[in-house]
């Protein structure tokens, strides 16, 4: 499975001027209603040797028994008497404890259940399921086609915040949910190259939600970081200490490792500059880059990096002094 996702994240794609996507887009409700249009314009259902490829991939993935009931909901015609029995075998205990009910409206209010045909061959290329989440929230449960069989792309609380064709690419930004407010911004992109027919898990942003954007994004190459350096929400030289629970509920924004600070970072660490202003520089550290500390993290994306590495790793996002940096390359 990682070994999967790393293979895909690796697949920068070159119908995007080989350059990673830094768009910071966030959940506006309004543009909702043209999000899903658009959406709905690349949908389909699977014919039922589709389904049962989908259901047997499904059920490879351990604890994820609930995800497949939401298909058999979705297309009941797709339990067969011998995915069934398979289901039964593996799951006997838990089989017991479910039902599988007629599809009825149990995603309304909410994204209906997609499965995307991008590329017009009447297969299906990536499949959104509404599904609940701690909170609870809605969101999304993504898999999608990668040499024939499905894979798990991400599953959590969000919203879809992006989507659109751009030349021979299909971009889809996928924001999860800020249940309180010390948790961190997670902006994941998808694209679908129609030249190659795939889909790259292209980037995952973490940025705190208190972060100063700047206005304008551009992405201005590659720097090495020439000596330690904070990176921090804004452009303020900010560095108080807070007592250990003062994040807790604080509704003062994202954790800190300390002042504005939300990562140090040693000497050598590489990544993009993205915008500039003043003393600073607004950059994203590449995911390879290691950190000597962060406090950036969202509890819905797995992403204590003390005991696990989200899949695929993210960007992290802020603002440090330019007097920190060496610009390198101008197109990488």
């Amino acid at each position: 499975m990682k070994n999967y996702l790393t293979l895909i994240f690796a697949l920068l794609l070159s119908g995007i001027e080989a350059q990673t996507i830094f768009e910071f887009t966030k959940y506006d409700e309004k543009s909702q209603s043209s999000i899903e249009t658009e959406m709905y314009k690349y949908h389909i259902d699977p014919d039922m040797e589709q389904m049962n490829v989908v259901l047997r991939d499904l059920m490879q993935f351990e604890k994820k028994l609930h995800y497949i009931y939401n298909f058999i909901i979705k297309f009941p015609k797709a339990c067969t008497e011998e995915i069934l029995r398979e289901l039964s075998s593996k799951w006997e205990a838990d089989m017991k404890m479910e039902e599988i009910a007629p599809y009825e409206d149990w995603d309304d209010g909410y994204y209906k259940f997609i499965c995307f045909d991008f590329n017009k061959d009447k297969k299906v290329d990536v499949i959104l399921m509404p599904s609940i989440f701690f909170g609870p929230s809605l969101g999304l449960t993504c898999y999608a086609s990668v040499d024939g069989h499905f894979i798990n792309m991400f599953d959590k609380a969000g919203y879809v915040v992006k989507f659109e064709k751009r030349g021979d690419n299909i971009i889809l930004q996928f924001e999860t949910t800020i249940i309180e407010e010390s948790e961190t911004n997670v902006l994941e992109t998808l694209v679908y190259d129609l030249k190659n027919n795939q889909l790259s898990q292209h980037s995952k942003l973490y940025y705190a939600n208190d972060t100063r954007l700047p206005k304008k994004i551009k992405h201005q190459g590659q720097f090495i970081l020439s000596k330690k350096a904070a990176l921090r929400a804004d452009t303020k030289i900010y560095n108080k200490k807070f007592p250990e629970d003062w994040f807790n509920y604080s509704s003062r924004g994202s954790k800190k490792l300390r002042g504005n600070v939300v990562a140090d970072y040693p000497v050598g660490a590489k990544g993009y500059i993205l915008a500039e202003e003043k003393d600073f520089v607004f950059v994203a550290f590449m995911p390879e880059a290691k950190f000597l500390d962060c406090s950036l993290r969202h509890g819905m994306d797995s992403s204590d990096f003390e005991s696990y590495k989200p899949i695929p790793e993210p960007f992290i996002c802020g603002w440090t002094k330019k007097s920190n940096i060496k610009k390198l390359s101008q197109n990488k």
